[in-house]
């Protein structure tokens, strides 16, 4: 009997539970052990010099290489030495003075006595009289001139500087060469991405921050979830829970964050949608080849939020005794996501990472969560408890990421707008300029990196730092120009320091100066030896993303990924193309239900 023609036709998806598809997979690799696990290290004691003089060490060999090759008529020469060189060249550590930095002496200060010794408003420290000083391992000097701009930098980033001493002592800069971007391991190749686009299959990387934290359901609040390109519109990819019992109350008319900011209820029903999504529990055969493309999901820290917790439990964490309830209450969110990794890990691997408000040490790199607080998760090999930040590879891809506490901080000590210089949208405006060409300035002074990327906007996908236009309609737009200037705005800074970050070769440069790091003493593990491809920030205000292109055909995608507990949005990213799509839940309201007919 002769074999069947095989199928040219489209393959008919048989009903029921006949067909199961298959979730995609992709390679990991973990890379947190090297340079962010510190129980090989021990403390003795010791202080953040060696941090600071380690950083100077790595960092100098770069900034001297390309500071020959852009003046190579011009001296090198130490701080202590500036009086004999005239016009030369300064490797070192920026120090910035600020009035308005929070210090202990302040904070002492103000305890003992009666009035604030300064009135500090806002988040942002910058003052209109802060100094930048210049260190090496022999002295200090302070920079002056107008090139030279102290709002846009942050104590601990290693540069290179072009002056000459003038006659106050002061090192009058005209040039500041930055480190730029690391070398990069190339792409992966095409072919799979091509044979999984002829399957209409993508690999997809789930990230997500800030969970909301389960409460006992005050209301029953309707759901919908969406899965989106960016920005939308919507796929439409909707569940609605059961009506509310007769006699309950109404439930919560919000939509997205403000429905879960109005009661625990909605809250609970967001993560359980979201987690719906993540598993694959959805009704239509498109969604759920989207589901089963997300092959591995990353928690960008903050998953155990204690602020719904009454006040009065807030001044007993420090406490040696704890009422069994008020024990009970802050337990709770542990549970919870104990019980949420549970589930999810049951079907597609997880990363949790540390974050600021999670039972975590403090200090960056913060530790992977402890397997006592998650008894279920830690007894699958799916979860990776992993650190802040936390590096990793996936199908090729190389991601570094962090919680979100190094952008706050460089956003609280720099104005990142200063940051934005010139050259930069002159850069990304010439796509198709050489790439040597955009890291070439001229010798008349200003800011360039050694590696310095341009950006510009993603191949396929509108780029996300203009803020999400178009969401309301031509009807809104009279209406809301300017909350959308300060939320493009906001994106914006966002990106730029994420892209500085890269440019000075630091994760973390404000560190140890004004964010907490463990005080390493051979070398400093946030230095950027290799660029990654996609760098994440987590806990952000708002979902922004930027491909940035370097002179050495560096390819870095950035994405700030919102808090979850307020926008109601995850990101995916494809591990083929670096295309961001926006996974959203959304709570519209329950229709109006018909009157009961009068008795």
């Amino acid at each position: 009997m002769p074999s069947p023609a095989p199928s040219t036709g489209p393959t008919s998806v048989p009903a029921g539970d006949a067909y199961k598809r298959q979730r995609a997979t992709a390679e990991y690799s973990c890379q947190d052990d090297a340079p962010f696990i510190i129980t090989q290290h021990k403390y003795r004691s010791q202080q953040f010099a060696s941090l600071y003089f380690s950083r100077l060490a790595t960092l100098r060999p770069v900034l001297l290489a390309a500071a020959r090759e852009k003046w190579p008529h011009l001296p090198v020469s130490s701080v202590l030495d500036l009086a004999d060189k005239g016009e030369c060249v300064v490797v070192g550590t920026l120090y910035k003075h600020m009035k308005l930095k929070p210090s202990i002496l302040q904070d002492y200060g103000r305890e003992r006595s009666s009035a604030p010794l300064v009135a500090v408003g806002g988040g942002s420290v910058v003052g209109a009289d802060d100094t930048v000083v210049l260190e090496d391992e022999r002295g200090r000097v302070k920079l002056v001139g107008d090139v030279f701009v102290p709002a846009a930098w942050v104590t601990g980033v290693v540069v290179a500087v072009r002056g000459c001493e003038d006659s106050k002592g002061n090192f009058r800069a005209m040039e500041v060469l930055e480190p730029g971007m690391p070398w990069q391991d190339f792409f992966p190749t095409a072919a799979a991405a091509d044979t999984r686009a002829a399957a209409n299959q993508a690999n997809l990387l789930c990230c997500v921050a800030y969970l909301p934290t389960p409460l006992s359901p005050a209301t029953w609040p309707s759901s919908r979830v969406s899965i989106c390109q960016s920005p939308p519109p919507l796929l439409g990819l909707r569940r609605r829970p059961p009506p509310p019992p007769a006699g309950a109350p109404l439930p919560s008319q919000g939509h997205g964050a403000e429905g879960a900011a109005e009661g625990g209820g909605d809250a609970m029903v967001l993560e359980e949608m979201l987690l719906d999504v993540l598993t694959g529990h959805v009704h239509s055969d498109e969604e759920e080849r989207l589901s089963a493309g997300i092959v591995r999901v990353v928690i960008a820290g903050d998953s155990c939020s204690f602020s719904h917790l009454p006040h009065s439990l807030h001044d007993t964490v420090n406490s040696t005794s704890l009422m069994h309830r008020d024990a009970r209450a802050m337990a709770a969110p542990v549970k919870a996501l104990d019980t949420f990794l549970a589930e999810l890990s049951a079907a597609v691997p997880v990363d949790v990472m540390p974050g600021e408000c999670d039972p975590a040490n403090y200090s960056l790199p913060q530790q992977p969560l402890h397997p006592c607080l998650l008894p279920l998760a830690s007894r699958r090999a799916s979860v990776i408890r992993a650190t802040n930040p936390h590096h990793f590879t996936l199908g090729g891809v190389r991601f570094l990421g962090t919680s979100g506490q190094n952008i706050h901080d460089m956003g609280r000590l720099c104005l990142a707008r200063l940051l934005r210089t010139p050259s930069r949208p002159a850069a990304a405006a010439a796509a198709g300029a050489a790439d040597a060409d955009a890291s070439a300035a001229g010798d008349a002074g200003g800011v360039s990196s050694s590696g310095g990327g341009k950006a510009e906007p993603m191949e396929g996908v509108e780029r996300q730092e203009e803020g999400s236009k178009g969401r309301e309609g031509s009807a809104e737009e009279g209406r809301g120009d300017e909350g959308e200037g300060r939320e493009a705005e906001e994106e914006a800074d966002v990106l730029e320091l994420m892209q500085r970050c890269l440019e000075w070769r630091h994760i973390a440069p404000s560190a140890p100066d004004t964010l907490g790091v463990y005080p390493f003493q051979l070398d400093d593990p946030f230095v950027l030896t290799t660029c990654p491809h996609v760098f994440f920030a987590g806990n952000q205000p708002r979902f922004a993303t930027r491909l940035v292109r370097g002179p050495q055909k560096q390819v870095v995608l950035l994405v700030a990924i919102p808090k979850f507990s307020e926008t109601c949005q995850a990101v995916l990213v494809d591990l083929d193309s670096l295309e961001c799509r926006v996974l959203s839940v959304a709570c519209p309201p329950f229709p109006p239900s018909s009157p009961s007919p009068s008795a």
